[in-house]
């Protein structure tokens, strides 16, 4: 039969057993010779409590959901814990090759297998513990149907609840697996193995290149900017080279047209949206004409914690805008300085370091604690120096590094579908395995 075919008999033999509707072998679908349904219940072992309080002082590991890597599978941060420490979901022994299911959003797919190193420990009642019968499964079998939409399909669909959505133990070990002769479930399983190694090899290899390219601006700019003062390029304090620099005058939100920008606004990869953001009435009628926001002017987070000198560039908009206090507005000399080199350059390692070294009147090593660690002034912004070669040098850098920009996010929009078609690949893998196509 063929694979799409098969599939649909599979999803047709699937639904049943979310409903309660019987139906018949044929209905249900083919499966290879040698294998049958059977539900989870049927081919694992009855597992055990045990209240590790009852013993106060001796010491246990314990595996919450939180401990489950719900893309790896793997168990990573169990805690180690004394008896009297212990919560009062701690309650459900696990043993190796033990297969932990979250009931609690099962579709986050926080299901693992217990390793050997947490044999006999204990896990919390948010999982149902499947125990592999040695004789009819493999525990790897067990886990990739676990994972699998074969498992997981039949189980959603009796969540309860509205915030917490959890399903039964019960509802778990009534969902029903393709079981074909253990031999045929270790070659299988061998297989499926053998991609998942591969999948996490090329995984490895993109979290490389995404690691590079995130290297190439930095790069490009700190080599700009290091020629520029190799050859002892003249240098200007912003104040000398722009036509205006300040601060929005309020905070204060209400209702007029006037837009207001704060700094969860300002980013360099563009300006997150801020339409719902408004000055009041009052500070409105206050603002004055060299305050209202400029195409090119180039922004800068000047107050607040965790963002001093992030910078923003300002493409225009079609209603008036301004920035609060916390945010300086520069907008260069167009004499003298292009606004896209200036906005390189306040992004560069250099001007990063100009504007950082300046807080508090460059005191940025010290220790501060409290709103508003960290404060750029408008004086000693004023004060921050810019390598200032000819507009046309300027222009030309800015089309260079404009060109790395570009050729950094299409390498960025391509690692991103690398990434979608390997999220793809394994349950691609696994639909196959367990349609006995594998």
């Amino acid at each position: 039969m063929a694979y799409a075919k098969r599939q649909t008999k599979l999803a047709k033999a699937l639904t049943p057993t979310t409903t309660g509707i019987e139906v018949s072998a044929e209905e249900r679908g083919e499966l290879p010779e040698g294998w049958e349904w059977r539900s989870l219940g049927d081919v694992t072992e009855e597992t055990e409590t045990r209240n590790p309080a009852a013993n106060p002082s001796e010491e246990f590991i314990y595996v919450d959901i939180g401990s489950v890597d719900s893309v790896s599978a793997i168990i990573k941060e169990p805690k180690r814990l004394t008896g009297r420490e212990a919560p009062s979901r701690a309650r459900k022994a696990i043993h190796a090759d033990d297969v932990i299911f979250a009931t609690t959003r099962p579709y986050l797919k926080s299901i693992a297998l217990v390793p050997p190193s947490l044999d006999n420990q204990i896990c919390s009642t948010g999982f149902a513990v499947l125990r592999p019968k040695p004789d009819l499964v493999e525990p790897l079998w067990l886990l990739y149907l676990c994972r699998s939409d074969v498992v997981m399909d039949q189980v959603v669909v009796n969540m309860r609840g509205g915030t917490y959505p959890a399903v039964s133990d019960k509802d778990v070990r009534a969902a029903e697996i393709p079981l074909p002769p253990l031999p045929e479930q270790r070659r299988i399983v061998a297989r499926i193995e053998e991609f998942a190694r591969r999948v996490e090899e090329a995984r490895g290899l993109r979290g490389e290149a995404v690691a590079w390219v995130e290297t190439l601006m930095p790069e490009a700019r700190w080599e700009v900017f290091d020629e520029l003062a190799q050859a002892e390029c003249e240098r200007q304090p912003l104040s000398e080279v722009t036509s205006f620099l300040g601060r929005g005058r309020s905070t204060q939100q209400g209702e007029s047209p006037l837009r207001l920008i704060k700094t969860r606004h300002v980013y360099p990869d563009g300006l997150r949206p801020f339409d719902d953001c408004r000055l009041s009435e009052k500070e409105s009628a206050k603002v004055m004409q060299e305050r209202l926001l400029q195409p090119g002017d180039v922004l800068v987070c000047s107050s607040a914690a965790g963002c001093l000198g992030r910078p923003g560039f300002f493409e225009g908009y079609p209603f008036p805008c301004t920035t609060d206090t916390h945010v300086a507005i520069v907008r260069g000399d167009s004499t003298r300085l292009d606004q896209r080199y200036l906005f390189h350059y306040v992004q560069s390692p250099q001007g990063q370091f100009e504007l950082l070294s300046r807080e508090q009147g460059g005191k940025w090593q010290e220790e501060k604690v409290g709103f508003r660690l960290t404060e750029l002034n408008l004086a000693d912004l004023r004060t921050v120096p810019v390598p200032l070669p000819s507009l046309t040098e300027q222009r030309r850098i800015v089309a260079y590094l404009d060109t790395v920009q570009a050729k950094a996010e299409a390498i960025r929009a391509a690692q991103a579908e690398t990434q979608k078609e390997l999220d793809a690949l394994m349950p691609s893998v696994l639909a196959r395995a367990f349609a006995g196509e594998l």
